[in-house]
């Protein structure tokens, strides 16, 4: 670096003599951080982590340890790409997966939960402690290493965001929430831990704090639900897709290829303002009078590894989308085929004994649950024209109206007011049996009668 300067001759020179001095410095100022990383449980048992203690338990070393340390940075520097990009993705990966104990804690800090901020603070401050030594040791050094640290730091809030969205059912709102709560957690942790080292009491720290968490993470839910039909966003809110497994086998590859790209760079315009916008507010959090412009620099000069990190979690959503739309259609195509063969099996034992009729002349066959039978119906109808009249589609398609239109009578002919959630219900069955056409409504009445017929 030296060497490559617009320096004069005699500037480099001294600027070389005086390297050992400044380089044996800045080695005593990252003792403590390379002790307190190097100590962890994580850097002593797991291989591919570097530790400033295992280095030294692996032969006898030579004078002080501010000395030992400045030759152990010089070694970590020397190591191969592989070994410090290891080092770097496997810290981050411990952080980002430790970060979903700090975000559930600072939200919780956040809403006055005793102890939960202090909690939130220690486990932020411990990340960083052990994230502290990698541009030292050279982990991050080169834009593959980078980029790829920062994609294993988001790995631990997607997971969690995954069990979470699924869990509660799924859906663009719930996960817009969730990820508004993670951004507004995490950084609750962090600024409240920062002013706390300051001296600022709980209070001092959490009013200075929160109100900037919490629009960080209303910027977030409002990004995450105006650009969610994106990236990973668009695989977890997604709900039960309605390909046959031929069609979604066909176009898994087709998926895949359009997916990927697309979702790789969609993702960019929701993802950058989002991360511009929370560093903003953190500055802000813990000071007022914070540079911004400094602050938009300093993110502007990140932003090309930021970027590609994005872009790359961001095509793998898409290919998890493809794969879970291939999936879903063949799963639905199943349960298709198995309710067309018990249907097949209860109409012949209906023909050889009157014992399987159900009161009411109600068929005996699936789909029985009104739920199953509005999915059946909007399965049907989104399925090109031509595929709807199929004999055995059509039989399913009548008495899946039939299961819904006893549905709807049931509701509109309760005397007592309908809750709200069996408003939601009738508005959904009807909403189902809305959406067939009038001829196949009218085989549906056909079929309806025929059965009803054979039955009595």
């Amino acid at each position: 670096m030296v060497a490559a300067s617009g320096a004069s001759e005699a500037e480099k020179a001294r600027a070389m003599a005086d390297l050992p001095r400044l380089q044996q410095a800045y080695a005593q100022a990252m003792l403590p951080i390379l002790k307190q990383a190097g100590s962890t449980r994580a850097a002593q048992w797991i291989p591919g982590i570097a530790s400033f203690q295992k280095w030294q338990a692996e032969k006898p070393r030579q004078g002080s340890e501010a000395e030992q340390a400045n030759e152990y940075l010089k070694e970590m520097n020397q190591r191969g790409l592989w070994s410090k990009a290891t080092d770097n993705v496997l810290r981050n990966l411990l952080v980002g997966f430790g970060n979903m104990g700090t975000m559930a804690a600072g939200v919780a800090g956040m809403v006055g939960v005793p102890g939960a901020s202090e909690t939130a603070a220690e486990w932020s401050k411990r990340g960083s402690d052990f994230l502290a030594p990698i541009a030292a040791e050279g982990g991050n050094s080169g834009t593959a290493s980078a980029v790829f640290g920062h994609v294993a730091g988001m790995i631990g809030p997607m997971a969690a965001s995954l069990l979470l969205t699924r869990g509660l059912g799924g859906g663009l709102g719930t996960m817009s929430t969730i990820s508004g709560a993670q951004t507004a957690g995490l950084q609750y942790a962090e600024t409240y831990g920062q002013l706390r080292e300051e001296g600022k009491t709980h209070t001092q720290a959490w009013m200075a704090t929160a109100p900037y968490a919490l629009a960080s993470g209303l910027a977030t839910a409002f990004l995450t639900a105006a650009g969610g039909h994106t990236g990973f966003e668009a695989a977890l809110a997604s709900k039960a897709g309605t390909q046959t497994a031929k069609e979604a086998a066909q176009g898994f590859w087709k998926n895949l290829l359009l997916n990927v790209p697309k979702h790789a760079l969609a993702d960019i315009p929701q993802e950058l303002p989002d991360e511009l916008f929370s560093q903003m507010m953190s500055a802000l959090a813990t000071n007022h009078d914070a540079d911004l412009g400094k602050v938009v620099s300093d993110f502007i000069q990140n932003s090309p590894q930021l970027i590609a990190a994005i872009a790359l979690m961001g095509g793998a959503g898409g290919a998890m989308k493809a794969r879970q739309e291939s999936s879903s259609g063949a799963e639905q195509t199943q349960a298709e085929t198995s309710q067309k063969t018990d249907d097949t099996g209860s109409s012949s034992a209906s023909d050889q004994s009157s014992s399987t009729t159900t009161t009411a002349g109600r068929p005996s066959t699936p789909p029985l649950s009104v739920e199953q039978s509005q999915k059946l119906i909007h399965n049907v109808m989104n399925r090109p024209p031509e595929q709807r009249g199929h004999p055995t589609t059509q039989a399913d398609l009548a008495q899946a109206q039939w299961v819904v239109r006893e549905q709807v009578q049931k509701l509109e002919s309760q005397k007592e007011p309908l809750s709200e959630a069996q408003q939601k219900d009738l508005t959904d069955a009807k909403a189902a049996l809305a959406r067939v056409p009038p001829l196949f409504r009218k085989d549906a009445r056909h079929d309806e009668n025929t059965r009803r017929i054979k039955h009595s």
